[in-house]
């Protein structure tokens, strides 16, 4: 009965390809052109924070113009379902990384934009992860300031605007843990950065990133 009634709704509402968004046929997610030219990568990168806390982050995918379509869809034109294929995609990463955390967060967005677009992406995906991996959600970061978006600056202009744009909402929920750190692109790792080491500021054990997408600019 249940096949029955999918096959009814994909009539009318026909299943797209997380990555061009073409049309699909029944039971397909990715299309053809999508599965051959798009690929994970291992990518990881290694950071020192403050000269003393060792910080590495890892992506899944190269920042290429289908993934980028994808993430443009998912980040503000409110295709929100794309959490469940990446969030999938993610805790697969991480069951191949020596890392269990004992708690998921975040990188948060400010609260103008949440208001704007009605969610975070990376909360949704990082809730994705903590539900497959059987470890909590904790929303441990707040950010208090409204910067300028990260893409429309240079790198070493990013770096001054991320600083100090994030606090803590209970450093006790931190001291001593290791955090999940989830964000959806890494382009200089500015961002990443910045939040992770106000984690390990406020006493975590160990902080490691993981996103969706890495531009050649972190590279």
């Amino acid at each position: 009965m249940n096949q029955i009634l999918t096959k009814m709704l994909e009539c009318f509402f026909p299943p797209h390809c997380v990555f061009c968004d073409c049309v699909l046929s029944s039971g397909q997610i990715i299309c053809k052109h999508c599965s051959e030219t798009v690929s994970e990568t291992f990518w990881q990168r290694d950071f020192l924070l403050l000269s003393k806390y060792p910080f590495s982050c890892t992506a899944l995918y190269d920042y290429t113009s289908e993934v980028r379509s994808a993430l443009i869809r998912f980040k503000f034109q409110d295709e929100t379902i794309l959490k469940e294929y990446f969030g999938e995609k993610l805790s697969e990463r991480m069951k191949e990384i020596p890392f269990r955390p004992d708690m998921v967060t975040s990188v948060p967005i400010s609260k103008k934009r949440k208001r704007q677009r009605g969610y975070n992406q990376s909360e949704l995906l990082a809730r994705e992860i903590s539900k497959d991996i059987k470890v909590p959600y904790q929303e441990l970061l707040s950010k208090v300031r409204d910067n300028v978006p990260q893409h429309e600056l240079s790198e070493q202009d990013r770096l001054e605007n991320v600083k100090d744009v994030y606090c803590t909402k209970n450093d006790e929920e931190i001291l001593g843990k290791k955090i999940l750190l989830v964000d959806d692109i890494l382009t200089t790792g500015a961002t990443m950065c910045s939040a992770g080491q106000t984690l390990f500021c406020a006493g975590a054990k160990d902080v490691f990133g993981i996103a969706v997408a890495t531009t050649p600019v972190s590279r």
